[in-house]
């Protein structure tokens, strides 16, 4: 008697679904920035993200940038929203502008150069990356800029934030600079010269929590950051007033209250 022939199959029970593919971000949006990192910094060291995403991402920088600017002007109010609205992207990406040039110049010492399309790229995602941090904590500095007038504990407030906010632009911008020691020697080096002029920059468009005396955009006498920080922790204007030349008043002399008021002769009597 022949046994049976086994034609069971040693496939699973259990059917197993393909995995779906990764879901890729579109270039250019938040999303990549937030979700999807890597995939930003290998577009960009492949020099596949075009100019059109990262205008994109400097745009929603530019917005993002001016609704944290409104909202610091509810501290002071008035004109101050209108003001810091301008100034934020002004400050920002003025800085971002001015320290291109050294990113570029330090990248191409370290014998790794970049093109003009990944430069870029790189400086729009350190743009948007802070400014969308600085937006998420946009509503915390309105309500403490409108519910409080203590000067010294909001410019710590905005540091913080910005300290931030710069913190995770940098690391998605040594995410698409991978290299050795040296590059990474060379991003600490422009990182602080970044913070330098941005403390300048904003010296410079002072002030920001607040109105100008003068009813100007900025204040136009020349003072250097540490100085304007200095004078903000100490609760006092950015301008610099000297008191000591200032001529006084001469004092005038008050009568003695022990004696009683003489009146003067009348001339009848100075005939006399």
């Amino acid at each position: 008697m022949s046994q049976p022939a086994f034609v069971d199959s040693f496939g699973p029970t259990i059917p197993i679904h393909p995995s779906e593919p990764q879901r890729v971000e579109e270039p250019g949006s938040v999303s990549m920035l937030l979700k999807s990192p890597k995939a930003f910094a290998q577009l960009v060291a492949q020099d596949r993200f075009d100019l059109r995403a990262s205008s994109i991402l400097a745009a929603t920088a530019v917005g993002f940038y001016a609704v944290y600017g409104l909202a610091m002007g509810g501290f002071a109010a008035g004109n101050s929203l209108w003001q810091a609205t301008l100034k934020t992207p002004l400050v920002l990406l003025g800085s971002i502008l001015l320290c291109a040039p050294g990113l570029y110049m330090l990248r191409g010492l370290t014998g790794a150069s970049l093109s003009f399309r990944q430069t870029v790229a790189l400086l729009s995602g350190l743009a948007c990356s802070t400014s969308v941090i600085m937006v998420a904590f946009a509503p915390v500095a309105w309500l403490f800029g409108i519910s409080t007038t203590n000067l010294q504990f909001m410019v710590i407030l905005h540091s913080v934030i910005w300290g931030l906010a710069l913190g995770c632009g940098l690391r998605l911008l040594a995410l698409a600079l991978p290299g050795g020691p040296r590059e990474t020697q060379a991003l600490w080096v422009w990182s602080g010269v970044f913070l330098i002029v941005s403390a300048q920059m904003l010296t410079y468009f002072r002030p920001v929590l607040g109105v100008s005396p003068s009813g100007a955009f900025h204040e136009a006498e020349k003072q250097f950051f540490f100085q304007h920080f200095y004078a903000s922790m100490l609760g006092g204007t950015s301008e610099s007033s000297d008191t000591s030349t200032t001529p006084l008043p001469p004092p005038v002399p008050s009568p003695d209250p022990g004696l009683a008021p003489t009146a003067a002769p009348s001339p009848r009597a100075m005939s006399n």
